[in-house]
């Protein structure tokens, strides 16, 4: 066995072993990165793969069955790309909604132009190259967008015909497309909004696709792995991974031209960054990071983000677009789309037919772009049409909510007070606000390991503030408690959250997870609100009297 072999020899010997295992995983790496060079073996010229399918050289140097070298290299790979993984990494992605039937649908239409317009989407596709900037005020759908640009159809055979413009290294190999993408997410956990987190998605996707990059842009990390699963194939040689190492690997990624590949990057959110604890990034290096990184042909990216003057100075010269110019007929889409499949608006129009549709002009007009306004306005009218109210009515309550986001919400949190929901909904975003700091404040710790990085769920909610509307799950009753009857027992928690809290807080993946549904907040911008201090000492001040404790309730919840 060989612990029995490394205890028996002697030091000078290990050490002698030590140092040709060095030199073999060394040489090995040479091979796979330019196998010609060694013991005289040259690729021919029919078979002109990529070094690391050359292995004869890897026979001749490690002496070892060609099977158990194949299944070797394939874990050092699976090992380092396992070391760039962490919970919760496609979150946000899956989170987002579709965007709505029909929309956006111009960001993919060629223009009928004699000259090509040096901002669209559809050219810098195909044919652009560097940074394409998206730019929207708070809610106009930037994140969406982004969300339906890269499932496109259309805009991957852009981009595979900009990745097949690109002549080869060899003669024989077709250039590949690699997609990769982040969407950083504030109201998430420390990775899912950090410089470090998105370096890591962004090689985890890239090596999970092209493991073959790995020994050429990360050669001593896999050295080291290749030398200690040499020796003991179950071990665990996980790699550790700095901010440095992290850039480092990246700009080797974009730089190398062994393997034929061209990589477009999909970065949404650039506005919702948060440097981590250690960390001194600022939005300005973010923003810098991507117009440095793309100096080569191999690479272009996509990034969206709020027009904040940093963005607007980096990305000076780069193609872009102002989405709320450019929404609007979106809008009018959603706006008819959803009152003319609305049961309640159909038949208000039949008893009062000329005013009716007052209601969708005024909303369209008041929208200035801002798509998350008008999905809280239509919401909010549709539901008071569903409530018997009349045109008159609908028109009153529409002209009292503000144009402006911020003012709305206080004129949301109105709405919570008159229906009497302030210490209900108090209690739920004092729940939701501490799992997140505290998942924040343990994201490096062991208590990472028992929570992971997931946001609470409806089904924990739903148990932490258990007696407070007489709304329990009865375990003793219920028996073997299946995944059905919670699931179950959760459908009127969920309609209740988005009521009671006016939309602040929504559940929009249950119909796909049920009770582990993960509450999220409407948007980025209505939970900096509820968080100013002058808001949440107003929400606090709602539970005062009763003694509620956040952090006992999901102590609670917890143990059930």
């Amino acid at each position: 066995m060989q612990v029995a072999r490394r205890v028996d020899v002697a030091p000078s010997t290990v050490e002698q072993a030590d140092r040709e295992e060095n030199q073999q995983a060394w040489n090995l790496l040479a091979a796979l990165r330019n196998p010609s060079s060694l013991l005289g073996v040259r690729q021919s010229s029919s078979n002109n793969k990529p070094a690391l399918d050359n292995t004869v050289a890897l026979l001749d140097l490690l002496n070892v069955r060609h099977d158990r070298e194949q299944l070797l290299r394939r874990k050092v790979e699976t090992n380092i790309i396992e070391s760039l993984r962490y919970p919760g990494m496609s979150n946000r992605y899956e989170s987002l909604s579709d965007a709505y039937p029909e929309t956006f649908k111009w960001a993919l239409e060629s223009t009928e132009k004699s000259e090509p317009d040096p901002n669209s989407i559809f050219q810098w596709l195909k044919t652009g190259n560097g940074v394409y900037w998206i730019s929207g005020k708070a809610g106009s759908g930037k994140s969406t967008l982004m969300k339906y640009l890269l499932d496109s159809k259309v805009s991957n055979r852009h981009l595979e015909a900009w990745a097949s413009s690109f002549p080869s290294e060899s003669e024989d190999e077709k250039v590949s497309l690699c997609l990769a993408t982040f969407f950083f997410w504030n109201s998430g956990q420390v990775d899912q909004k950090s410089q470090k987190g998105m370096l890591r998605s962004l090689l985890f996707q890239i090596f999970s696709t092209y493991p073959d990059i790995i020994p050429i842009v990360f050669d001593d990390g896999w050295a080291k792995t290749y030398k200690i699963l040499l020796r003991d194939e179950n071990s665990l040689a996980m790699n550790s991974w700095d901010i440095n190492r992290l850039a480092t690997t990246l700009q080797a990624v974009f730089r190398q031209t062994t393997v034929s590949v061209r990589i477009c990057l999909f970065i949404d959110g650039l506005d919702e960054f948060e440097a981590e604890p250690g960390d001194n990034a600022e939005p300005e290096d973010i923003a810098k990071l991507f117009k440095d990184i793309i100096t080569s042909k191999n690479v272009k990216a996509l990034v969206s983000s709020r027009p904040w003057p940093i963005f607007s100075s980096t990305y000076h010269g780069c193609p872009f677009l102002r989405l709320e110019d450019l929404n609007r007929p979106d809008i009018i889409k959603y706006v008819n789309g959803k009152f003319e499949q609305n049961t309640a608006y159909k038949r208000l129009v039949i008893r009062e037919p000329s005013s009716a549709p007052n209601l969708i002009k005024e909303i369209i007009a008041k929208s200035q772009g801002v798509f998350l306004w008008v999905r809280i306005v239509v919401q909010d009218i549709l539901r008071g049409i569903g409530n018997s109210d009349d045109v008159s009515e609908s028109l009153r309550r529409l002209r009292a909510m503000p144009p402006q986001l911020e003012p709305l919400y206080h004129h949301l949190l109105s709405i919570i007070e008159k229906e009497g929901n302030t210490i209900w909904a108090s209690k739920a975003f004092q729940i939701i606000r501490a799992v997140r700091e505290f998942c924040a404040k343990f994201a490096a710790g062991p208590i990472r390991r028992i929570m992971g990085s997931t946001p609470l769920s409806i089904l924990m909610l739903h148990l932490a503030l258990e007696g407070t509307d007489q709304m329990h799950i009865n375990l003793t009753e219920q028996g073997k408690l299946t995944r059905d009857i919670l699931d179950k027992a959760c459908e009127d928690p969920k309609v209740r959250l988005t009521a009671r809290c006016a939309g602040f807080l929504e559940v929009p993946t249950f119909e796909r997870d049920g009770a582990w549904s993960r509450i999220e907040y409407l948007h980025r911008t209505s939970r900096d609100f509820l968080e100013k201090k002058i808001v949440w000492s107003r929400l606090l001040s709602d539970t005062a009297e009763s003694g509620f404790n956040a952090h006992r309730a999901l102590l609670r919840a917890q143990i059930r």
